[in-house]
């Protein structure tokens, strides 16, 4: 753990605010977009600096079931599907009373709020078919692999642009429970849609901003990197 409350990027020297603290362990730079150790104060990735503003900008605060959170993080990342590149947007949020959970806006099936799930509550009799989770039965629905594109503010683990994971989805109705490898180590989430107004009313953003629109294409959704860690 780093305890730091602000972070000189090693690429250009601009202060970047700490928002989760001595937690953070990566840290992209909106200035310059380079991605730094935090601890060892050196660049790890370059990638380009934002082009635009994110839909929920970093450092940014709402209110979700009665729980605040920090938006700390924005993780694009992106997947081929019958030979086409498709990607989607994962905001890192932070609170105190509950740790980590993610919002991810997809651009087919809109946004989503992801929570990290015990391995140990999955029954994983039935796969590859299916699993089960909280007295239900989550279908198959697709299998990628899943590649960091950017990142712009401070995530909770050793991410460098380019990493991969493999990741399978499991639907059953409107929620999508996920399970994400990389390496040795696999991860489990839960996810259900939740409406742009919704979260624009949270994080005070204009409801008709451009988290509200969405691209026609498809894409995994892939709920998250590195969820549960």
């Amino acid at each position: 753990k780093v305890k730091m409350t602000s972070l000189r990027c090693p690429n250009c020297g601009g202060d970047v605010p700490s928002l989760s603290g001595e937690r953070a362990e990566r840290v992209g730079c909106p200035y310059c977009g380079a991605v730094s150790d935090i601890a060892g104060q050196r660049v790890i990735s370059q990638q380009e600096a934002a082009r635009r503003q994110p839909d929920i900008p970093i450092g940014s605060r709402g209110t979700l079931d009665r729980v605040e959170y920090v938006c700390i993080a924005l993780v694009r990342r992106g997947t081929y599907f019958d030979g086409e590149h498709y990607s989607w947007d994962e905001y890192l949020l932070w609170s105190a009373p509950v740790g980590y959970r993610w919002l991810v806006k997809d651009p087919e099936t809109g946004w989503s709020f992801v929570s990290p799930v015990n391995p140990a509550e999955i029954d994983l009799s039935g796969r590859p078919a299916y699993v089960g989770y909280a007295g239900k039965a989550f279908h198959a629905r697709n299998q990628n692999r899943a590649k960091v594109e950017y990142v712009l503010g401070e995530v909770y683990w050793k991410v460098s642009v380019g990493d991969v994971s493999d990741v399978a989805d499991f639907t059953c109705g409107s929620e999508v429970l996920s399970r994400e490898q990389s390496g040795s180590e696999a991860t489990w989430s839960h996810s259900h849609p939740l409406a742009w107004p919704a979260i624009a009313m949270a994080f005070n953003l204009p409801v008709k901003g451009p988290g509200g629109r969405l691209p026609r294409a498809a894409s995994s959704g892939g709920g998250g990197d590195n969820l549960g860690a």
